[in-house]
């Protein structure tokens, strides 16, 4: 007889009824994600129920062993089970059911990151590994079977990693949860997984649900920029290679002509700027203004942009090798752009400061004007 105590498993039972809701409420199960990559791949990932148990924890095909649950599918049988904790502590105190035969020992932490696995945007997502078994010299114990690995980093410096595989189908399902709490001490699993992997970086999700209702979401440029600088940071600590085209830079010269002076061209550049952050087409029409104050190299670079929203960018797949040519190529392209960046908010923050200057000058003409006006009147 297993010895569990049934406020340790009542507890557990609450995170998975809890996981349950979330999933179940979110409609998760009726939604697809398409998450375009900027290695040119697209991913569809789906939630489909069969998938849910593992994620918790929870080893739905030991209790279908035993005998007392048939039937019925993997997801209805967990609920089956978490629906009466104590009747379920009953059947492993008596040695009917195997505490853990039933649940993982990363339980708890399974059950800690199962929300956040759920959340795919482009916030959320930090990077993305394209994984192949054959790059990597890990051990048997040490390699994965997955294709994929999204990679969530969280704000207290944990890291959340879900790992997917190809279906029959096209589609991508989730196959195992890693929950790595500190990744300076704990790097060697991560160093595992991306070890001569490729690593990249999303230029967008869309989701779709069976109704028909589709929602797009952009990686804005100040995002890119941060990710694709953390991405170097990646390769050079675990010896992996970032797969970004340089296509994928062009939108970044947007703002590299914001120092303008002309107070219509900024006026038309900050409506750029917003509408790149909500992932917009950039169009007349949509921008309510004429973009005829735009030099043609800036037209170029909107039309630019404008293909990559659309997904109509014909981007090569490069060679291991090659990726890495052209990841040095992207750093001096990059701290180029940086460099016209910081130049071009200084000069903006001089323009303010005269701008500044001129309203307390013509303020103090305004003023004397009226004091003459006054004195005048009174002669």
């Amino acid at each position: 007889m297993e010895n569990i105590r049934l406020d340790k498993l009542e507890a557990i039972i609450d995170s998975i009824n809890d996981n349950i809701r979330y999933y179940e409420n979110g409609t998760y199960e009726n939604t697809g994600y398409d998450m375009f990559l900027s290695n040119g791949d697209r991913i569809r990932l789906l939630y489909p129920k069969e998938v849910i148990p593992h994620l918790l924890g929870v080893n739905v095909p030991y209790l279908v062993s035993t005998g007392l649950y048939k039937y019925k599918n993997y997801f209805d049988i967990l609920k089956e089970v978490c629906s009466n904790p104590y009747q379920l502590y009953q059947k492993i105190s008596k040695g009917i059911i195997s505490y853990n035969d039933l649940f993982s020992k990363y339980v708890n932490e399974k059950n800690s990151i199962f929300k956040a696995n759920l959340s795919n945007t482009v916030h959320s997502v930090s990077y993305v590994c394209k994984y192949d078994s054959s790059k990597t010299f890990a051990s048997s114990e040490n390699s994965y079977s997955s294709d994929y690995f999204i990679i969530r980093e969280q704000n207290n410096g944990d890291i959340i990693i879900l790992g997917i595989v190809k279906e029959e189908s096209g589609n991508y399902k989730p196959r195992s949860s890693i929950y790595i709490q500190n990744p300076v001490l704990e790097g060697s699993q991560l160093y595992d997984i991306l070890h001569n992997q490729e690593i990249c970086i999303l230029t967008r999700i869309n989701s779709l649900n069976y109704n028909g209702e589709l929602k797009k979401y952009f990686s804005y440029v100040p995002l890119r920029i941060e990710r694709i600088e953390d991405l170097e940071k990646y390769c050079n600590k675990y010896g992996c290679v970032a797969s970004v085209k340089k296509d994928y830079l062009e939108v970044l010269r947007l703002f590299s002509k914001s120092h303008n002076n002309n107070e219509v061209i900024q006026d038309v550049n900050k409506k750029i700027a917003q509408m790149i952050r909500e992932g917009r087409i950039i169009t007349e029409e949509e921008m309510e203004t004429s973009m005829d104050c735009l030099s043609d190299s800036m037209i170029e670079l909107v039309n630019s942009y404008n293909d990559l929203v659309t997904g109509s960018l014909n981007i090569d797949h490069s060679s291991y090798s090659e990726l890495q040519t052209e990841n040095k190529d992207l750093r001096e392209e990059l701290l180029r752009l940086k460099s016209e960046i910081d130049e071009a908010n200084r000069l903006i923050l001089t323009l303010k400061e005269n701008n500044e200057s001129l309203k307390l000058q013509n303020k103090r003409y305004s003023d004397a004007k009226i004091e003459i006006e006054n004195i005048l009147l009174t002669i």
